[in-house]
């Protein structure tokens, strides 16, 4: 479910035809890529705040992969997480 929840997201925002972060375009390790609230947790509905993993992948799913999410790297998602704002888009600013 991973796979098709991260490659739908990277299709519908990026055209790719594989995951891939959104941010930098890592693709060869899928254990790298995570799925992102871009505008983080705060905003989300009470339902929403705490799905992770497998539930939060069907969520996704289920709601036909809504655009308040992407995938990212684990570091382009720790460093937005940390800054709020990756350095990849910093410096292409």
């Amino acid at each position: 479910m991973k796979i098709k929840v991260f490659s739908e997201y990277s299709k519908k925002q990026l055209g790719k035809n594989i995951p891939c972060c959104a941010c930098c375009g890592e693709n060869k390790f899928l254990i790298f890529l995570t799925i992102d609230h871009i505008k983080g947790r705060d905003d989300l509905p009470d339902k929403e705040k705490n799905l992770v993993g497998t539930a939060l992948y069907a969520y996704l799913k289920r709601n036909n992969y809504p655009p308040k999410y992407q995938v990212l790297c684990i570091n382009c998602n720790s460093a937005k997480s940390d800054s709020g704002i990756c350095p990849h888009k910093r410096s292409s600013k």
